[in-house]
Parts: C-alpha cells; structure tokens; sequence
C-alpha cells in the first residue's frame, strides 16, 4: 500500500516538473510612455495571456511555452501596437522601449 502511494507521489512530482518544462519561457521588461497599457502574447498554438504594464513600466508575461514562434501587442483601449515577433528559444526574452501614441495607434520604440 505505502509503495504504491510513493509511486503516485513520484509519479505526480514529475509530471508537475516535466510540464514545467514545457513551459519554461517569459516575455519580460520595462516600457514606458503610456501609462495603464497592457502586453498581450500570443504563440503559435497558445495564448494569448496578458499582463499589465506597471507604473515603472516593468511588465512580464510567464508560462509561455518553449521553443515557439510568438508575437505581443501593447494595447490600451482601442489603441495597439502591430505584433513585434520574438521566439521561446531562450527561456527568458527581454524588451524593454518607449511607447508613443499617434491616433489609435501605439507605437513601440526598442530600447
């Protein structure tokens, strides 16, 4: 009986770690110039998840998946950005700019 428990338990651990795996990677940074403004990511197969921008600017979007072709917006209201590419292959991506606001539309300037 006690071994079977452990198995399960084992068992569990490492589907939990496994899928951790899977998804590893995060969009993170800091933009600023419009305040209240949202990142939304979107990979090939997955998303999109969001999340706001701080008041320092700082964002970040976790839980993305590995080794995928992607894409974020920044919106705020009706206004956004056209979709800046990036890829999961490195488990951490960093992007930090200013952004402007020109009509309804949000201009992202890499830093």
């Amino acid at each position: 009986m006690f071994k079977k428990l452990l198995l399960n338990v084992l068992s569990t651990l490492c589907l939990l770690f496994f899928s951790s795996l899977i998804n590893a990677a995060e969009l993170r940074g800091r933009l600023t110039g419009i305040a209240g403004a949202s990142v939304a990511v979107e990979c090939s197969g997955f998303g999109p998840l969001a999340s706001s921008i701080a008041g320092s600017g700082a964002y970040a979007v976790m839980s993305l998946p590995a080794g995928k072709d992607c894409s974020f917006r920044v919106s705020k209201g009706a206004a956004s950005s056209t979709g800046i590419a990036f890829n999961t292959s490195q488990s951490v991506t960093i992007y930090n700019g200013q952004l402007r606001m020109y009509e309804d539309r949000i201009v992202v300037i890499r830093q």
